[in-house]
């Protein structure tokens, strides 16, 4: 299954050629905001389960106002150096999971990335987040 969905990734980059008249305006820089995270902590739904970081949304909403700022901090210091804090990176259990991983790793190996340049450029998405 793997297979045929990297297959078929790579294989929308066929006749795109083709479609490159029609333009679309460029998607602007991503701004984190303290309120952002405050305002999108605070509408948390305490009734669901907790993510891979097992912190209850009940504690994350409760403390909104002083988390806010913080993960705005490491939010923005994430998206500007292209990495994740080592702490948010979790193990996964299974080695099938490992090999799905890799499967898409090596499809997207083949993917010419100069088309897949001009590709994102197309759809508006610019800026170092290409490079």
């Amino acid at each position: 299954m793997t297979c045929h969905l990297a297959y078929s990734a790579i294989q929308g980059f066929e006749g795109f050629e083709a479609q490159e008249d029609r333009q679309y305006p460029p998607i602007p820089p991503l701004d984190i905001t303290t309120n952002g995270i405050q305002n999108l902590l605070s509408t948390l739904d305490t009734n669901k389960a907790t993510g891979p970081d097992q912190i209850p949304d009940l504690i994350l909403k409760s403390c909104a106002l002083a988390l806010a700022p913080i993960l705005q901090s490491i939010f923005s210091q994430s998206l500007a150096s292209f990495t994740l804090p080592t702490d948010w990176l979790y193990r996964r259990d299974t080695k099938q999971v490992d090999a799905i991983l890799l499967d898409f790793a090596k499809a997207f190996d083949k993917v010419p990335h100069k088309r897949l340049t001009l590709k994102l450029r197309h759809y508006g998405i610019t800026g170092p987040i290409l490079h």
